[in-house]
């Protein structure tokens, strides 16, 4: 997804999000900006969060890349359901925490799936998926995404995979899946954004996913019938053949054949199958039946909320400063974003107190500017009219016996907590 609306700075001081760059040169410190093939490439840095990865590059445009499923999961996997609430709670989630709003997310690629227990043992199935359309279901095993088979077109991928394998878990689990690459087709549903997508709702995908089912030609292996055809039909290589080497009508011809021994000799996997991705898409679209359970299931656990082991307290409002930088000393636009995303009220009292009048109609991010620097000009002026009522090279009682004078805040009380 690009992300628009977010300002960069705002993004890279989040509490929950701790940026790297990329391709580094460990000797000059320099970042590469020529890829492999020697062409110019716009460095970024990146931050990883439950599985989603945030890059700010250097032009300014910002992404967030990964699955949303596997946000809702921590970023661990996608091997149970997403129902439509838990799809809700994330995106509410991404916008509490990183300001990120829906409506403003414009989604590259997009990938659709449903999770099953198929009637037959997930192996078995890709084993017996030959084609989809006319085009070869290739296997493909890894360690990060399992055994699965898959055909590339040009806007879309279609991927059958073994799940249960992918993570290691005792029960047979297939995913059925698309992935758009280019978003021409999602376009035509008027798909744009995140929330767009929304709206449009889990149900509405139930064709799309049911069409492309049903485009994979499956040789039934419960199939009884006497027919030597099945000798040929049972092997991928034959299919293949009649492709490449006979005319369409001719596989069309087989296919049809095929098709009519699948629903009157077999116990017809495949359509049961069908079945069960349309009530598993059922099932997700009708949602989670408590609501408040899922929403509090996402925790709130900032990477970088607290900087040292102890707390520190802002020099001139006392507050706790101890998601800042270890060397802050007053409230920063860190805090004061923290502040106004977590403690509202908090924050208005201290735009009350330090915010003039001369800003009042600013935006929040001028507003935390304007607050944080008048907030630094009194520590300023307070230690400069400190420090004048010695003469230079005069001897302090603070000086002499090591300690610390007191803060402001502490002076004057601590006027926030």
């Amino acid at each position: 997804m690009q992300i628009k609306g977010v300002v960069r700075f705002v993004l890279e001081e989040n509490p929950y999000l701790e940026f790297y760059y990329r391709d580094i040169n460990l000797v000059t410190g320099e970042v590469r900006t020529i890829n492999r093939n020697g062409k110019r490439k716009t460095p970024y840095k990146y931050a990883d969060y439950k599985g989603l990865e945030f890059r700010i590059y250097d032009s300014g445009s910002i992404y967030v890349m990964g699955s949303l499923h596997k946000y809702w999961n921590d970023g661990e996997h996608n091997y149970n359901d997403l129902t439509k609430e838990m799809f809700f709670a994330v995106v509410q989630d991404l916008e509490k925490r990183f300001d990120i709003d829906p409506k403003l997310c414009i989604l590259k690629n997009l990938e659709i799936g449903v999770n099953i227990i198929p009637p037959i043992p997930v192996n078995t199935v890709l084993d017996h998926c030959f084609l989809h359309k006319t085009n070869p279901l290739c296997y493909t095993h890894n360690t990060d995404e399992g055994k699965y088979r898959q055909v590339k077109y040009e806007q879309y991928i279609i991927k059958i995979y073994n799940k249960s394998l992918q993570y290691g878990i005792d029960k047979e689990i297939l995913r059925f899946e698309i992935k758009y690459t280019r978003m021409q087709k999602i376009h035509r549903e008027k798909i744009f954004t995140l929330k767009d997508l929304v709206n449009y709702g889990f149900k509405n995908f139930t064709n799309i996913l049911i069409k492309e089912w049903e485009n994979i030609l499956f040789y039934d292996s419960s199939i009884i019938h006497n027919t030597v055809r099945l000798a040929n039909y049972r092997n991928p290589l034959y299919w293949l053949d009649l492709l490449e080497n006979r005319s369409s009508s001719t596989f069309k011809k087989h296919r049809k054949v095929l098709r009519w021994l699948t629903k009157n000799y077999s116990q017809n996997y495949k359509q049961k199958i069908l079945e069960t991705i349309k009530c598993k898409i059922n099932d997700l679209a009708m949602g989670c039946p408590n609501l408040q359970l899922v929403y509090n299931v996402i925790k709130d656990t900032p990477k970088r909320l607290i900087f040292s082991e102890t707390k520190k307290y802002c020099f001139v409002t006392g507050l706790d400063i101890s998601m800042q930088k270890n060397d802050s000393i007053t409230l920063s636009h860190t805090g004061l974003r923290y502040y106004r995303k977590y403690y509202p009220k908090l924050y208005t009292k201290v735009k009350e107190k330090y915010l003039t009048r001369r800003w009042s109609n600013s935006s929040s991010e001028e507003e935390i500017r304007e607050i944080a620097h008048h907030i630094r000009d009194i520590k300023r002026n307070y230690i400069r009219s400190r420090n004048n009522k010695y003469k230079k090279g005069q001897l302090n009682m603070f000086g002499v016996l090591g300690i610390r004078p007191l803060s402001l805040a502490s002076v004057k009380g601590v006027e926030f907590m």
